[in-house]
Order: C-alpha cells, then structure tokens, then sequence
C-alpha cells in the first residue's frame, strides 16, 4: 500500500475555469479543421467550420456526394462534437 505523502499533494496546482466563463470554441474548431485536413482531400480544406458549444455547422462545395459524406463524418469523430449542421452543397 502507497502512503500518500500530504507535501507533494499540496504544491500542486490545478486551474479550474470560472463557471461564467464562456467556453472557448476556436479549439474545437481548430480540431474539426485537423480532422477535415487528416482526411487527405484538399477540397475539404475549404470547407468552412463554425461551433457554438458543442453544435459544428459546415459549410462550402464539394464536388461529389461521398467528399460532403467524409466530412461529415470527420467531423463527427472529433472530440467535444455533438451535433452537426451540414450545410455542404454538392457541385453536379
């Protein structure tokens, strides 16, 4: 059995985020952007990401069903995601 020594516990630090602090929406955006990046297809890079909260809406053109299909699913994947509202319309 560990004996917990109370000094080392003490000076450790942990910052907690005031409870009326706005969450900070950049970073999941900038994690769908690394998703839609990692996919390998270019034309998901101009897929424009938007976040409030948890709620991810994507917007652009792509030129086939299954690139609006991996984007979507992307960015579904993506840690801190809820809900998506893709708004990707496909060139014909």
């Amino acid at each position: 059995m560990t004996t917990l020594r109370p000094h080392l516990i003490t000076r450790r630090r942990c910052i907690v985020p005031a409870a009326s602090e706005e969450p900070d929406d950049n970073a999941p955006a900038a994690s769908v952007r690394s998703s839609l990046k990692s996919t390998g297809y270019q034309q998901l890079l101009r897929i424009d990401v938007a976040v409030e909260g948890g709620h991810v809406r994507l917007s652009g053109r792509v030129g086939r069903y299954y690139l609006r299909q991996i984007a979507q699913q992307a960015a579904m994947t993506t840690h801190g995601v809820a809900t998506i509202d893709s708004q990707i319309q496909v060139d014909r």
